[in-house]
This record gives C-alpha cells, sequence and structure tokens, in this order.
C-alpha cells in the first residue's frame, strides 16, 4: 500500500517560523523540517509526515481531570439535596 503525504504544517517535524507584527506573531507560512533539515513551505508535503498528537494527549488529559472533579462536585450537591430531602426540608 503506497503512503499518501501530507502537508508540512501538521507535522511533528516542521518548526513553523513566526513574523513580529505590531502587537502579536503571525505565522511566515513556512519553517524548519527536522527531518530534511531545510526550510519548508507550510503546504509542502513528504512521506515521512508524522503526526502531531502530543498536544491532543495532553488536552485530553487535562479535560478528563476536570470531567472528575465537575463529577465530584456534583455527587456532593446530590449527597446534600439528599440529606435536606431526607430532613423534610
Amino acid at each position: 500500500m503506497e503512503r499518501k503525504s501530507k502537508a508540512c504544517w501538521n507535522c511533528l517535524r516542521y518548526k513553523a517560523f513566526y513574523v513580529k507584527e505590531t502587537c502579536r506573531f503571525e505565522r511566515a507560512g513556512c519553517g524548519f523540517c527536522v527531518w530534511k533539515k531545510g526550510i519548508m513551505k507550510n503546504t509542502d508535503a513528504c512521506l515521512f509526515w508524522t503526526a502531531d498528537d502530543g498536544k491532543r494527549r495532553i488536552r485530553k488529559k487535562v479535560c478528563m481531570k476536570k470531567v472528575q472533579e465537575w463529577t465530584e462536585r456534583i455527587m456532593e450537591v446530590q449527597q446534600i439535596l439528599q440529606d435536606d430531602e431526607e430532613r423534610g426540608e
């Protein structure tokens, strides 16, 4: 099976260049490819593309932690409401 090439801008090995604007930094449209050891346009592609999903894993861990915290808080509120109901308040 032939492997399809994907755009550099979404590759783990691509490090984007930024240009300083007045109040922020903008992507320059090119960057450095660690694999090819050269400057590439962000729309270029190659067969050595590797998914950059590290940030996604971190966000998922943070989200799961927050969901757990919210679940615990909801259970606490549920317990308070059940206690009030048993006392007839």
